[in-house]
């Protein structure tokens, strides 16, 4: 079964927190892309495509940057994440690979780890299994033109989960 992993972006400016629309290429509204590794050969990465809506585009968005925002790693050690603007800035891959299925750190380690007072401290644990991953990060995005070039803005998170990693 084949996975679509192509999107539309419109970004928001009008209000501050309005969410972002990002849809499929059918134009449905995404806020969950579940990615289905059992169903794609062991070892492929995951290439997500991101285009800026021709509307937004002629308004002279432009993804900005690296065009991501990495946020929240709980399970990044498990994966790579990378991305790559192109076309001038209206495209953007989101490119998921090395992921290692069924190993991940538990919620007191994860808790231990993201607590700012334990920056300092080391700490030993042992995988536990999992085999949902959620791969958190913001688009980027910029307009050309805009009287002060130096504002980004961020989406809210697409919501991407790696689910059902084979054994």
């Amino acid at each position: 079964m084949s996975q679509d992993f192509s999107y539309l972006v419109s970004p928001r400016i009008e209000t501050e927190g309005e969410p972002w629309v990002i849809t499929d290429m059918q134009g449905h509204n995404v806020e969950n892309v579940a990615v289905y590794l059992s169903e794609l050969p062991a070892g492929q990465p995951v290439c997500l495509y991101y285009e800026m809506l021709q509307g937004a585009a002629e308004q002279g968005w432009r993804f900005a940057e690296n065009g991501t925002l990495f946020v929240d790693a709980n399970d990044n050690f498990n994966y790579q994440l990378s991305s790559v603007v192109a076309n001038g800035g209206k495209s953007l891959v989101v490119t998921i690979s090395n992921i290692e299925p069924n190993l991940s750190l538990s919620d007191t380690a994860l808790t231990f780890l993201s607590d700012t007072h334990n920056a300092n401290k080391s700490l030993s644990t042992a995988l536990v299994e999992k085999t949902d991953y959620q791969v958190n990060f913001r688009l980027i995005a910029k307009v050309i033109g805009d009287e002060n070039p130096d504002v980004r803005y961020f989406s809210q998170d697409p919501r991407i989960i790696l689910q059902n990693a084979p054994p």
